[in-house]
């Protein structure tokens, strides 16, 4: 046992005990964000003999709240000590901000033995980046270290999380003293590794790389040492950087002249991955971390090569760790040799108004020449830039060397410069070319609703207007728009929107529908219109819906005695998406539900002499389709396949023309059913997506002349516009 000792003020203590053999040692306790920092003692005994007193702090790296490490760690733990060979232990915890802990516990780690142990610094993973000017350094990768990759599987099954590029690398010191020889490094970085799953409750190691006094280097964290792994080094700012561990405690003693060596090449290497510049600044976005030096949410900039203590509340990587990194950023920036910084390409899509361009710009990190190469798919080189300076800004056309447009489709740009007779990593990105497309739009859902009447009835001076407030009854509207040749507009239920009246008294107009009752819009409506000159107003609005489709239906008629039919209540986008083409057909729209048609449905089919009823969508039962005059059913999976089946089936009735595409995910899509004044089969897509379906039918169509994005780039977005026009060919 060991001999007794000066009195020591204690919070909790573990006594003096023999253990199993053991070569690293650290304390951990159920973890409490209450515990804001923690002074621990340990003390071994080694070949027989006690050591003295060693001091041991609450470790600073960790994983930021909500990754899987973070929800897999249920506990704290002090940074660990290596000890060498040690088979007896003595712990105390000596001051603690915050309340005692819990659960406290001594962890003893014995990395074993592993073949690994006698090739260490003897073997490496070369990677294929011969033409990068920073190559890669020699790495002792995890097989090489003997990892045991159940411990990690054990841990975390599904393997390792990525994250974006890195754009900062954060120096570390692992704290585990510097008594270590070159063979013994194998077995620290076991011993760190089961430390952090087994005692901390992470995943994997923390760092994504660890760095030896001898210069060796080692793969950290599991996922590629080329790949963009997400580590639990840097609490709060684990995301889009990596860390890098120097093995030791630099508090006071530089880092050796091998270790700093080593350490340049090795983030000049990643650096250069993620075409950053290591004189650079940058910046990040704060995580939750209960040691983090920022509030979540906070933009924190950062140099690009930055200590821990940067980020958390940490003396890491220790002050003579830290007076390194002036120098170690030079030292960077002399092994990359040439580089690219921040290469972006911004793409402006083609409109029927311009044909669109892909402006390239970049860093450089010594003034060098470069060259932009635009190919197809094929690999043939289009149109090729270069220049020289220290900065690169190159906008491609969208055109071949002849300067004809190039057809829609997917292409390559790669950027590559010579610095210092260097060559720097190539940059290479995809762009997509689509097709130019037109769009109506406005400010909101009533302005967009005035543009496409403009389009629709530029001269009419009848109005149809409807409910722009989620009222079930607009739906009918469309096909009595198309029919009397005139615009759909939009208002609320108490007064018309200033762009509304404006349109109305512009066109001169004299005659007004309103579709709806004056539940929907109200009696203050028809008076506003009166006031603006508009004197012959018709209400078609029923007791519900159904009454009122039926009212709008015996305007409309029904041409050579066809009709549609959708479900009143969730299949209402159904209707919208058919009214375009029921309008262009001369086809009411008209309402059931799921169980049942209602009387006056079945009163207005009759009075119209309807003998061919298409259901739109599919919920409406086959069994009530059946009791429908002539009924038949078109529908899709979805509300995007179902605009897909109304477009197979109909769009060769009606005259060749544009295509509308239409948001189809807002609950109730406005903007298509103001497009069906327009009289031309519409699409729905997402405001960043083509649906499968969609895209399929654009891709398999033939001879569409032209697309209209109806809404603004909130709605649809300028690149689903686009390339929906590349797919269908529009030229």
């Amino acid at each position: 046992m060991p001999s007794a000792a000066p009195e020591t003020p204690t919070v909790a203590a573990i006594p003096a005990q023999d253990t199993r053999p053991f070569r690293l040692v650290g304390l951990s306790w159920t973890h409490d964000p209450a515990i804001t920092a923690l002074t621990a003692q340990v003390r071994v005994r080694a070949n027989g003999v006690w050591t003295d007193w060693q001091d041991e702090q609450k470790g600073d790296a960790g994983p930021d709240a909500g990754t899987p490490d973070a929800q897999r760690a249920p506990r704290d733990g002090t940074e660990p000590l290596w000890v060498g060979h040690a088979d007896a232990v003595e712990a105390r915890v000596v001051s603690v901000t915050g309340p005692a802990p819990r659960d406290l516990r001594v962890e003893l780690i014995d990395p074993g033995t592993s073949a690994a142990d006698a090739s260490v610094g003897h073997a490496t993973t070369a990677l294929s980046s011969a033409s990068a000017a920073a190559a890669q350094p020699a790495i002792i990768t995890r097989a090489q270290w003997g990892a045991d990759e159940s411990i990690r599987l054990r841990a975390c099954p599904w393997g390792p999380e990525y994250t974006g590029a890195p754009k900062v690398a954060f120096v570390h010191h692992t704290v585990t003293g510097n008594s270590y020889g070159p063979g013994d490094t194998a077995a620290i970085v076991r011993s760190i590794y089961a430390y952090h799953v087994q005692g901390e409750g992470w995943c994997d190691v923390g760092y994504n790389f660890l760095v030896d006094q001898y210069g060796q280097i080692f793969e950290g964290r599991y996922g590629g040492i080329d790949k963009a792994v997400l580590g639990a080094h840097t609490g709060g700012f684990n995301t889009n950087s990596f860390g890098v561990s120097m093995i030791g405690t630099y508090d006071s003693v530089t880092p050796s002249a091998a270790l700093q060596a080593s350490l340049a090449r090795l983030v000049a290497w990643k650096l250069s991955l993620s075409y950053a510049n290591p004189l650079a600044q940058t910046t990040l976005t704060a995580a939750s971390f209960s040691g983090s030096r920022y509030p979540t949410g906070t933009q924190v900039t950062f140099n690009v090569i930055s200590g821990h203590r940067d980020a958390d509340l940490t003396a890491c990587p220790g002050n003579a760790g830290y007076a390194i990194l002036p120098a170690l950023r030079q030292a960077v920036l002399n092994n990359m040799v040439a580089g690219l910084v921040s290469p972006n390409a911004t793409t402006t899509v083609r409109t029927k108004a311009a044909n669109g361009s892909v402006h390239v710009t970049a860093g450089m990190l010594a003034a060098g020449a470069w060259q932009l190469l635009v190919q197809d798919g094929n690999g043939t080189t289009l149109r090729t830039y270069s220049g020289t300076g220290s900065a690169i800004d190159a906008t491609w056309d969208m055109t071949a060397d002849d300067g004809s447009p190039v057809p829609p489709g997917t292409y390559t740009i790669t950027l590559s410069s010579t610095q210092n007779g260097a060559t720097a990593l190539p940059w290479t990105q995809q762009v997509t070319v689509g097709g130019p497309f037109d769009r109506l739009a406005g400010s909101d859902r009533y302005a967009t609703a005035v543009a496409v009447g403009q389009a629709a009835a530029p001269s009419a001076t009848t109005v149809v207007i409807a409910s722009g407030q989620a009222a079930p009854d607009a739906v009918a509207a469309g096909p009595l728009a198309v029919h009397l040749s005139a615009p759909l507009l939009l208002t609320t239920s108490g007064s018309l929107p200033a762009n509304v009246a404006a349109d109305i008294t512009s066109r001169h107009a004299t005659t007004a529908y309103l579709v709806g009752g004056p539940a929907v819009i109200s009696p203050a409506v028809e008076d506003q219109l009166r006031s603006l000159g508009v004197n012959d107003i018709t209400r078609l609005g029923g007791a519900d819906r159904f009454s009122t489709a039926a009212l709008v239906a015996a305007q409309v008629g029904a041409n050579g005695g066809q009709a549609f039919l959708v479900e009143g209540n969730a299949g209402l986008t159904d209707g919208f998406t058919i009214g375009g083409v029921a309008g262009a057909l001369g086809r009411p729209i008209l309402m059931a539900t799921s169980t049942g048609v209602p009387d006056v449905t079945t009163a207005a089919l009759s009075s119209l002499g309807v003998t061919s009823t298409t259901v739109v969508g599919g919920r409406i039962p086959a069994s009530i389709v059946a009791t429908l005059p002539g009924g038949t059913q078109i529908a899709g999976a979805d509300r995007y396949a179902t605009s897909v089946a109304v477009a197979n089936a109909l769009a060769g009735d009606v005259p060749s023309g544009e295509l509308l595409l239409a948001n189809g995910a807002a609950s109730f899509p406005a903007d298509a059913l103001t497009a069906a004044a327009l009289g031309r089969p519409t699409l729905l897509v997402t405001p960043t997506t083509i649906p499968a379906s969609v895209r399929g039918w654009l891709a398999s169509s033939d001879g569409i002349p032209a697309v209209t994005a109806i809404g603004g780039p909130l709605a649809i977005s300028d690149a689903v516009a686009s390339t929906a026009a590349g797919l269908a060919r529009v030229s």
